[in-house]
């Protein structure tokens, strides 16, 4: 990934968590950015992806579209074996 768009991303759910849909788009579009890209796989889980994943899905746990978006960046993330450690 040649953009620090993770780095953004994280911190912007962060200081939103109360928004779903932020958290949505946020967990989105880390996961297409995960989609089939190792390096960015890694960059994304070892710069607070998955925390920030985590806590947009424990925040909206009544909200199928973060549900659906969070497991899906989650699943995207896992698929790089470095990133079973995290």
């Amino acid at each position: 990934m040649g953009s620090k768009a993770e780095w953004v991303l994280a911190p912007a759910q962060t200081m939103h968590r109360k928004d779903a849909r932020v958290q949505k788009n946020g967990c989105g579009a880390l996961m297409n950015l995960a989609d089939g890209n190792e390096a960015n796989q890694v960059k994304i889980a070892w710069s607070g992806g998955v925390e920030a994943i985590l806590a947009a899905i424990t925040a909206h746990s009544n909200n199928t579209k973060v549900q659906e978006s969070g497991c899906l960046a989650l699943k995207n993330l896992k698929a790089n074996k470095a990133n079973k450690e995290k």
